[in-house]
């Protein structure tokens, strides 16, 4: 795995192992290649497949995964929709 921080860095671990150890208050996966600093994130776009583009403090921007919305809309504080509360 590449980890993006002052330079890239290699980890020998799954993202998801690397998640379980972060603090999920500061923390979120929001696609199955992506976590992000909340603290680095300065937008949120809604997309069509009702997922988010991620704008960070760096500039770059990430799409996130549509089963991860739900976690996004939590962390941010932004209202459920009709359909995420049915789980579809």
């Amino acid at each position: 795995m590449r980890i993006r921080a002052d330079r890239m860095y290699l980890h020998n671990e799954t993202l998801g192992g690397l998640c379980d150890r972060l603090d999920p208050r500061q923390f979120l996966r929001v696609h199955r290649s992506h976590a992000v600093r909340l603290d680095c994130v300065r937008g949120l776009v809604p997309q069509m497949h009702e997922g988010f583009l991620l704008r960070l403090a760096n500039g770059v921007e990430i799409l996130s995964g549509r089963s991860y919305r739900g976690a996004i809309r939590d962390a941010f504080g932004l209202p459920a929709l009709r359909c995420d509360a049915a789980g579809s």
